[in-house]
């Protein structure tokens, strides 16, 4: 940013006579998308816009209802893609040791097992189209 040095009030009779230039030097290219950090909440006000308005009965049943994210980098799709292959594999690890796939619990888990599945392979397809656009 340039600095201005006012010596006295011959300043504002003289003008300006030179402009320095200093300050740290700006990154020259931005970071990658997936490296930067995650909110801490998605879609939710700056501070200065929760310490100026006053809560409505929206706002209330808006905060009560949000989900709360214990982990913000969950947010980051690599890390959320890993968390779904986990959560398939301890899955799939108790129906087959618990033996109950007949039971009820056992379809329940054996529904949980597939819903994964769905969604990863959903979420392959969309990686898949993305790729073909970005080469298109």
């Amino acid at each position: 940013m340039p600095e201005l040095h006012i010596a006295g009030k011959e300043f504002y009779a003289r003008g300006i006579e030179g402009v320095i230039h200093g300050g740290p030097a700006l990154p020259s290219s931005l970071p990658e998308l997936l490296s930067l950090p995650p909110t801490t909440q998605p879609g939710s006000p700056s501070h200065l816009d929760r310490l100026l308005r006053t809560a409505t009965f929206e706002d209330v049943l808006d905060e009560a209802l949000r989900p709360h994210i214990g982990d913000p980098d969950l947010l980051r799709p690599g890390a959320f893609t890993r968390a779904l292959d986990a959560a398939r594999s301890v899955l799939q690890d108790r129906t087959q040791n618990d033996g109950v796939a007949g039971a009820a619990y056992g379809r329940i888990l054996q529904r949980a097992i597939s819903l994964l599945e769905e969604e990863q392979a959903l979420r392959a397809l969309a990686d898949h189209y993305r790729a073909a656009l970005y080469a298109a």
